[in-house]
């Protein structure tokens, strides 16, 4: 059997993988070759906006945050998380915004 790089799920199973090995320069390489590849990936887009946000890159992990809430917007996680980087970001009101959808979707979720 052989692997094929251009496989997204490929690219986000090694991106969870490198990510788990805390090696998230490689895993942000991997998760941004993923939603290149496929785009209307939310789980991708959650682990990159993870990863960047580990290596301090908050608007870009804003970003991908808010593309995964976008594709699935039950995705509680990733209003938590868009919700943490808006406050890290000094937008208090749009965090609210994020943590009471996360409240609302799964009661006693939110921070």
């Amino acid at each position: 059997m052989r692997s094929n790089p251009g496989d997204p799920d490929l690219r986000y199973n090694l991106g969870t993988l490198l990510g788990m090995m805390g090696r998230a320069d490689e895993a942000i390489v991997q998760f941004a070759e993923a939603v290149r590849l496929q785009p209307g990936h939310p789980e991708a887009h959650f682990n990159l906006g993870t990863a960047l946000a580990a290596r301090n890159r908050l608007e870009e992990a804003r970003d991908e945050f808010t593309a995964a809430v976008r594709l699935r917007p039950d995705y509680v996680n990733a209003h938590i998380n868009l919700g943490k980087i808006l406050a890290a970001l000094g937008h208090a009101g749009e965090a609210a915004r994020e943590f009471s959808e996360a409240q609302r979707l799964r009661p006693g979720s939110a921070p």
